[in-house]
Protein backbone atom coordinates (compact mmCIF):
# COMPACT_ATOMS: atom_id res chain seq x y z
CA UNK A 1 0.00 0.00 0.00
CA UNK A 2 0.91 3.49 -0.39
CA UNK A 3 1.09 7.24 -0.40
CA UNK A 4 1.07 8.75 -4.11
CA UNK A 5 2.87 12.10 -4.13
CA UNK A 6 -0.99 13.53 -5.33
CA UNK A 7 -2.68 11.87 -2.26
CA UNK A 8 0.38 13.30 0.08
CA UNK A 9 -0.77 16.92 -1.27
CA UNK A 10 -4.32 16.30 -1.10
CA UNK A 11 -3.92 15.51 2.83
CA UNK A 12 -1.63 19.05 2.54
CA UNK A 13 -4.63 20.12 1.77
CA UNK A 14 -6.84 18.33 4.46
CA UNK A 15 -4.06 19.78 6.87
CA UNK A 16 -4.62 23.55 6.35
CA UNK A 17 -8.40 22.96 6.19
CA UNK A 18 -7.96 21.28 9.54
CA UNK A 19 -5.36 20.19 11.64
CA UNK A 20 -4.14 16.78 11.34
CA UNK A 21 -3.20 15.88 15.36
CA UNK A 22 -3.61 13.44 18.17
CA UNK A 23 -3.29 10.19 17.40
CA UNK A 24 -3.62 8.44 14.00
CA UNK A 25 -3.27 5.19 12.61
CA UNK A 26 -2.39 3.69 8.65
CA UNK A 27 -4.12 0.96 7.82
CA UNK A 28 -0.75 -1.25 6.31
CA UNK A 29 2.35 0.40 6.09
CA UNK A 30 2.25 3.00 3.29
CA UNK A 31 5.54 3.87 0.39
CA UNK A 32 5.45 7.80 0.60
CA UNK A 33 6.40 8.27 -2.96
CA UNK A 34 8.14 11.81 -1.98
CA UNK A 35 11.55 12.94 -1.87
CA UNK A 36 12.67 15.44 1.08
CA UNK A 37 13.39 17.57 -1.58
CA UNK A 38 9.77 16.90 -3.77
CA UNK A 39 8.35 17.50 0.12
CA UNK A 40 10.06 20.58 1.02
CA UNK A 41 8.34 21.95 -2.47
CA UNK A 42 4.94 21.15 -1.05
CA UNK A 43 5.10 22.43 2.13
CA UNK A 44 6.15 25.51 0.97
CA UNK A 45 3.43 25.52 -2.00
CA UNK A 46 0.99 25.27 0.87
CA UNK A 47 2.19 27.73 3.32
CA UNK A 48 3.35 24.87 5.66
CA UNK A 49 6.71 25.03 7.69
CA UNK A 50 8.06 21.19 8.32
CA UNK A 51 7.62 20.76 12.05
CA UNK A 52 9.88 17.30 12.22
CA UNK A 53 12.48 17.34 14.91
CA UNK A 54 15.22 15.52 13.98
CA UNK A 55 16.80 13.68 10.17
CA UNK A 56 15.02 12.93 7.28
CA UNK A 57 13.80 9.18 7.78
CA UNK A 58 14.42 7.30 4.50
CA UNK A 59 12.32 4.16 3.65
CA UNK A 60 14.34 0.99 4.44
CA UNK A 61 11.23 -0.69 5.54
CA UNK A 62 8.50 -1.26 2.96
CA UNK A 63 8.84 -3.35 0.04
CA UNK A 64 8.27 -0.86 -2.42
CA UNK A 65 10.64 1.78 -0.71
CA UNK A 66 13.63 -0.40 -0.26
CA UNK A 67 13.60 -0.23 -4.30
CA UNK A 68 14.00 3.10 -3.96
CA UNK A 69 16.54 4.17 -1.59
CA UNK A 70 15.39 7.29 -1.23
CA UNK A 71 11.70 7.96 -0.52
CA UNK A 72 10.59 9.18 3.15
CA UNK A 73 9.11 6.97 5.51
CA UNK A 74 5.17 7.36 6.66
CA UNK A 75 6.26 8.19 9.70
CA UNK A 76 8.61 11.14 8.65
CA UNK A 77 5.60 12.47 6.59
CA UNK A 78 3.22 13.04 9.37
CA UNK A 79 5.81 14.24 11.74
CA UNK A 80 6.36 17.23 9.65
CA UNK A 81 2.73 18.19 10.21
CA UNK A 82 3.62 17.97 13.77
CA UNK A 83 2.11 14.54 14.38
CA UNK A 84 4.58 12.84 16.83
CA UNK A 85 1.51 9.51 17.34
CA UNK A 86 1.51 7.14 14.60
CA UNK A 87 0.53 3.92 14.29
CA UNK A 88 0.29 0.84 11.58
CA UNK A 89 -2.26 -1.75 11.29
CA UNK A 90 -1.78 -5.05 9.28
CA UNK A 91 -2.13 -8.26 8.96
CA UNK A 92 1.23 -9.27 9.50
CA UNK A 93 4.59 -7.72 10.75
CA UNK A 94 6.65 -8.15 7.61
CA UNK A 95 6.50 -4.06 7.33
CA UNK A 96 6.84 -3.73 10.72
CA UNK A 97 3.36 -2.67 11.77
CA UNK A 98 2.99 -2.25 15.57
CA UNK A 99 -0.52 -3.57 15.25
CA UNK A 100 -1.06 -7.20 14.13
CA UNK A 101 -4.86 -7.52 12.97
CA UNK A 102 -7.01 -8.59 9.87
CA UNK A 103 -9.87 -6.15 9.35
CA UNK A 104 -11.95 -8.75 8.21
CA UNK A 105 -12.46 -10.07 11.83
CA UNK A 106 -13.90 -7.75 14.76
CA UNK A 107 -11.61 -5.45 16.41
CA UNK A 108 -11.16 -5.48 20.40
CA UNK A 109 -12.16 -2.82 22.52
CA UNK A 110 -9.03 -1.84 23.55
CA UNK A 111 -9.04 -0.04 19.39
CA UNK A 112 -12.70 1.52 20.19
CA UNK A 113 -12.58 4.87 19.78
CA UNK A 114 -8.86 5.61 19.80
CA UNK A 115 -8.09 7.49 17.10
CA UNK A 116 -8.60 11.07 15.40
CA UNK A 117 -7.29 9.82 12.37
CA UNK A 118 -7.07 7.14 10.38
CA UNK A 119 -5.61 6.28 6.71
CA UNK A 120 -6.84 3.68 4.76
CA UNK A 121 -4.48 3.71 1.58
CA UNK A 122 -6.08 0.20 -0.77
CA UNK A 123 -6.47 -2.16 1.26
CA UNK A 124 -9.88 -2.64 1.41
CA UNK A 125 -9.81 -3.66 -2.59
CA UNK A 126 -7.97 -6.91 -1.44
CA UNK A 127 -10.68 -8.20 0.90
CA UNK A 128 -13.03 -10.60 1.34
CA UNK A 129 -15.05 -8.62 3.71
CA UNK A 130 -14.09 -5.09 3.05
CA UNK A 131 -17.57 -3.75 4.91
CA UNK A 132 -16.73 -5.14 7.97
CA UNK A 133 -13.25 -3.49 7.99
CA UNK A 134 -14.61 -0.49 7.52
CA UNK A 135 -17.31 -0.83 10.16
CA UNK A 136 -13.58 -1.65 12.32
CA UNK A 137 -12.40 1.62 11.14
CA UNK A 138 -15.63 3.71 12.10
CA UNK A 139 -15.08 1.60 15.98
CA UNK A 140 -11.30 2.51 16.03
CA UNK A 141 -12.53 6.34 14.92
CA UNK A 142 -13.08 9.04 17.76
CA UNK A 143 -15.94 11.20 17.32
CA UNK A 144 -15.32 13.90 15.63
CA UNK A 145 -12.62 12.01 13.92
CA UNK A 146 -11.32 11.66 9.87
CA UNK A 147 -10.68 8.96 8.04
CA UNK A 148 -9.00 9.22 4.45
CA UNK A 149 -9.55 5.80 2.00
CA UNK A 150 -8.29 5.49 -1.38
CA UNK A 151 -9.49 2.40 -3.48
CA UNK A 152 -9.77 1.29 -6.91
CA UNK A 153 -12.97 2.42 -8.87
CA UNK A 154 -11.34 0.56 -11.86
CA UNK A 155 -9.35 -2.87 -13.47
CA UNK A 156 -6.01 -0.80 -13.02
CA UNK A 157 -3.30 -2.86 -11.45
CA UNK A 158 -6.09 -5.88 -11.06
CA UNK A 159 -7.82 -5.14 -7.74
CA UNK A 160 -9.64 -7.81 -6.37
CA UNK A 161 -12.60 -5.72 -5.69
CA UNK A 162 -13.45 -2.15 -7.23
CA UNK A 163 -15.82 -0.24 -5.57
CA UNK A 164 -18.69 2.44 -6.97
CA UNK A 165 -18.20 5.74 -5.36
CA UNK A 166 -21.35 6.27 -3.62
CA UNK A 167 -21.14 3.13 -2.00
CA UNK A 168 -18.14 5.17 0.54
CA UNK A 169 -20.61 8.12 0.62
CA UNK A 170 -23.39 6.51 1.48
CA UNK A 171 -21.96 4.65 4.16
CA UNK A 172 -20.51 7.19 5.98
CA UNK A 173 -23.55 9.48 5.55
CA UNK A 174 -25.80 7.19 6.57
CA UNK A 175 -24.06 6.50 9.96
CA UNK A 176 -23.51 10.55 10.61
CA UNK A 177 -20.16 11.25 9.25
CA UNK A 178 -20.54 15.29 8.79
CA UNK A 179 -18.70 16.65 5.80
CA UNK A 180 -18.06 13.92 3.80
CA UNK A 181 -16.34 14.30 0.13
CA UNK A 182 -15.77 11.89 -2.20
CA UNK A 183 -13.36 12.37 -5.61
CA UNK A 184 -12.60 10.26 -8.61
CA UNK A 185 -9.00 10.45 -9.83
CA UNK A 186 -7.65 9.23 -13.31
CA UNK A 187 -4.73 8.56 -14.36
CA UNK A 188 -3.32 6.52 -17.62
CA UNK A 189 -0.28 4.35 -15.99
CA UNK A 190 1.63 3.52 -13.18
CA UNK A 191 4.30 6.54 -13.19
CA UNK A 192 1.29 8.90 -12.99
CA UNK A 193 -0.28 6.96 -10.41
CA UNK A 194 2.15 7.35 -8.18
CA UNK A 195 3.95 10.35 -9.14
CA UNK A 196 1.13 12.43 -10.32
CA UNK A 197 -0.34 14.58 -11.59
CA UNK A 198 -3.75 13.16 -11.61
CA UNK A 199 -6.96 14.24 -12.63
CA UNK A 200 -9.35 14.58 -9.65
CA UNK A 201 -13.25 15.03 -9.83
CA UNK A 202 -15.39 16.19 -6.89
CA UNK A 203 -18.65 13.73 -7.05
CA UNK A 204 -21.50 15.80 -5.50
CA UNK A 205 -23.72 12.73 -4.43
CA UNK A 206 -26.70 15.35 -2.71
CA UNK A 207 -27.32 16.81 -6.31
CA UNK A 208 -29.39 13.78 -7.26
CA UNK A 209 -30.35 11.29 -4.20
CA UNK A 210 -32.21 8.96 -5.91
CA UNK A 211 -30.47 8.38 -9.11
CA UNK A 212 -27.30 5.88 -9.62
CA UNK A 213 -23.57 6.63 -8.55
CA UNK A 214 -21.69 8.32 -11.30
CA UNK A 215 -19.32 5.30 -12.86
CA UNK A 216 -15.91 5.59 -12.67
Amino acid sequence: MGLPAPLAEFMLHEHKYRRIEGKVLFIGRQTVYLTDQTLDVLLRRHGLKNLAAGPVEYDNETVEGKKYHRFITDRYFMKTLGVENVSFMDVTKYENADIIHDLGYKVGKSLHNRFDFIYNGGCLDNMFNPAVALMNMSKMLKTGGRIICMESAGSWNWPYLMFSPGWFYDYFTVNGYSDCKTYIAAYPNDEELLLGPWNMYSVNMGVNKSGPSPEA
